[in-house]
């Protein structure tokens, strides 16, 4: 695999800190449906990399996506 299929630990630091502070989110809302389109469109080890790690709600629309 190469090695821009996935995010760096610093990348994940980083998406963790700034989902973090995210209190809410509207499921029907514009901004969750532009992150869920974003996360499906990206290539499936980096899916799979955001499942596995507790990114507030981003992990959970990795993980839906996989559905």
């Amino acid at each position: 695999m190469k090695k821009e299929m996935f995010f760096s630990r610093v990348q994940l630091r980083q998406l963790r800190l700034e989902f973090g502070r995210i209190h809410t989110a509207n499921p029907t809302g514009a901004l969750f449906g532009s992150f869920r389109r974003y996360v499906n469109g990206l290539p499936e080890p980096m899916r799979a990399q955001l499942a596995a790690n507790t990114i507030p709600w981003l992990s959970h629309i990795a993980r839906g996506s996989f559905v």
